[in-house]
């Protein structure tokens, strides 16, 4: 275990943080950290070049409910209502991580795995 996490609980996020989509959804929520899910397909519309049913749908039907499993943000299906969840921050710690090595050619999986091997050192550890 790492961090008081199972490895199920860090593939869970580590599924999370593979998909643009939800990174950008993880990314808009630090400057809005309660919002709804039409406001966040708005942004996600935005920065992928879909349209908004598009992006609302899949927020509704995959990407929401993928994150509020793994409990990186709190959805709420009936009102649309989304909010950081307990395991935001350490997500948003993986994609700042990831960010801060963007100079490089590796692929987000690979910098992911080289991440986790770092995590054992604790958030922010490089491998």
């Amino acid at each position: 275990m790492c961090m008081g996490r199972t490895e199920r609980e860090l593939d869970g996020l580590y599924d999370v943080l593979g998909n643009e989509r939800r990174r950008i959804v993880i990314r808009a929520l630090v400057d809005e950290p309660e919002t709804d899910k039409g406001a966040l397909a708005d942004v996600v519309a935005e920065r992928t070049g879909t349209g908004r049913t598009s992006a609302l749908v899949g927020l509704h039907q995959c990407h929401l409910p993928k994150m509020n499993g793994a409990d990186v943000v709190v959805y709420d299906e009936r009102s649309g209502e989304v909010r950081a969840g307990d395991n935001f921050e350490l997500a948003l710690s993986v994609i700042r991580h990831v960010d801060g090595h963007g100079g490089r050619r590796a692929s987000l999986v690979q910098r992911l795995l080289r991440w986790k091997v770092g995590l054992w050192g604790g958030i922010g550890a490089t491998a």
